[in-house]
């Protein structure tokens, strides 16, 4: 998360923002709120595959 604020920070510094700031700004937050959905997205898939992956090792200990 900290990488993506930084990447905002540049994105308003490279912008002229004084000029124009409002679609700078939207596109920075349209991005933010795109890395952060796809986070958690991973985020889920990988959770279940490791539960999935705890699930066969314990079937395997009962075995």
């Amino acid at each position: 998360m900290l990488a993506l604020m930084c990447i905002a920070a540049l994105l308003l510094c490279a912008g002229d923002v004084e000029a124009n700031p409002g679609p700078k700004l939207d596109d920075v937050l349209t991005l933010l709120y795109k890395f952060q959905n796809e986070n958690e997205e991973d985020f889920s898939s990988t959770k279940t595959a490791l539960d999935e992956i705890k699930k066969a090792i314990e079937d395997l200990k009962d075995r």
